[in-house]
């Protein structure tokens, strides 16, 4: 992974980080919810296709944009 690649997810995280401070939602619930996308191991019980598409679709940044603008 390139250095640039790096730099580029920890911007992404302590932006998102800081978005959830200035809510003042429960840091309690942010470490429960931050494991959720691993969830998405359990579409491998449906076959090794839709394991890795539903695995790979839970941890791209396309899911967070989605909800994103839903929200």
């Amino acid at each position: 992974m390139s250095l640039l690649l790096k730099l580029e997810s920890l911007a992404i995280a302590l932006a998102a980080l800081g978005g959830y401070w200035v809510t003042g939602a429960s840091w309690k619930l942010f470490f429960l919810l931050v494991l959720a996308p691993d969830i998405a191991l359990l579409a491998y019980l449906f076959g090794p296709k839709i394991g890795a598409w539903g695995y790979n679709a839970a941890h791209s940044f396309i899911g967070v944009a989605v909800l994103l603008a839903v929200g």
